[in-house]
């Protein structure tokens, strides 16, 4: 059964601007099979450095990025596995949307 998911991963800080943009590039692979969708009135794709609200992993701050993507469970649980290997992703959370 296909879904619909929220998913916004953040960067580390530390990282230039170039490198995120290397590693979302990278990251863009993981989703591979899925259907990325724009949704209407939200900001999808890169939402750029921000300070973080408190520091993760010693980082003030960190580079956002939201994906909107329709999928099966099990390939939403594969993207998160590799979500989670990466050592450039600080946090994650992928959200089971409605309808």
């Amino acid at each position: 059964m296909v879904n619909k998911y929220e998913n916004c991963y953040i960067l580390k800080g530390s990282l230039t601007e170039e490198q995120a943009l290397k590693e979302i590039e990278i990251i863009k692979g993981y989703f591979k099979g899925a259907e990325i969708y724009e949704k209407e009135n939200d900001r999808n794709g890169y939402q750029g450095r921000k300070k973080l609200a408190y520091n993760i992993k010693d980082e003030e701050y960190g580079y956002y990025y939201i994906t909107y993507f329709k999928s099966t469970f099990q390939k939403a649980t594969k993207i998160e596995e590799k979500l989670k290997a990466n050592d450039n992703v600080m946090k994650f959370i992928t959200v089971k949307l409605e309808g």
